[in-house]
């Protein structure tokens, strides 16, 4: 998590909550980093089946999406 953090940062895409590598004044999210791990797939080291693990956004995140995303009249 730490090289990803500090990878986007540095091409300046830093991730929303970061205040270590983002910026420090940022409010939208104050307890904890807009990181989602949604889909982890990798085979099997003994069978070689592949194995697929889904995980849909946390509420907390969606919300912000959607507060983000209205029209902004």
């Amino acid at each position: 998590m730490h090289q990803i953090r500090v990878h986007l940062s540095w091409y300046g895409f830093p991730i929303v909550g970061d205040r270590l590598y983002g910026s420090r004044r940022q409010t939208l999210l104050s307890d904890r980093l807009f990181m989602h791990l949604s889909v982890l797939e990798f085979k099997h080291p003994v069978s070689g089946k592949t194995i697929r693990v889904e995980s849909e956004l946390p509420r907390s995140l969606s919300s912000i999406l959607e507060f983000m995303s209205r029209p902004k009249w």
